[in-house]
């Protein structure tokens, strides 16, 4: 793969076992946590260990090339992590997700990843479809999809399991026609 693109503000660097406590503290939150898909990938609490082990199977899955993960920085700072999953080349699709510390929630680190992710799954991987699963009640992904372009598909009903329920999720996806680069986040 090429150098990784940049935002305005967010850049990626590849996740590494160091950046274990920094992402523990980051998704110890019952809110970040609640915001993802399912418990089994990411439970609350968030510890040390499954950071370690969140950051182990992305330096697996990368190793296979079917997905690339990145702690997401800002000014040299952790501040969550994104990443490019279940990618399949001879179909050219694959699946991205984020997470961000509460603490830089609405301040459009959000919307600058995601487009990152995009640029990364458009421009260097050639993909033409790239989706995302959002958990029912996430409405600001769901918004920040929205904005970048991405479609409402349908709903996965009862697609994760979270506090022993199944809870419904909707899958977005962008095509590679439909995609910007000049939509907003990105420089």
């Amino acid at each position: 793969m090429q150098p990784i693109p940049e935002a305005k503000r967010v850049s990626f660097l590849p996740l590494e076992v160091s950046m274990a406590d920094r992402l523990a503290e980051l998704g110890n939150d019952a809110d970040v946590s609640r915001h993802a898909a399912s418990e089994s990938q990411f439970p609350f609490p968030y510890g040390r260990d499954d950071a370690l082990s969140f950051i182990q199977s992305s330096i697996t899955e990368s190793a296979a090339e079917a997905g690339l993960h990145f702690a997401v920085m800002i000014d040299g700072n952790i501040i969550g992590a994104a990443g490019i999953s279940n990618i399949n080349r001879h179909d050219s699709h694959a699946e991205i997700g984020y997470w961000l510390g509460k603490d830089y929630w609405g301040k459009g680190y959000g919307t600058e990843t995601a487009m990152l992710l995009l640029r990364i799954g458009f421009e260097e991987l050639g993909l033409n479809r790239i989706s995302c699963i959002v958990p029912e009640g996430n409405v600001r992904s769901a918004r920040l999809l929205e904005k970048l372009g991405f479609r409402n598909y349908g709903v996965l009903k009862e697609e994760a399991l979270r506090d022993g329920k199944f809870m419904d999720c909707s899958i977005y996806a962008i095509l590679a026609r439909e995609f910007d680069p000049g939509k907003r986040g990105v420089s």
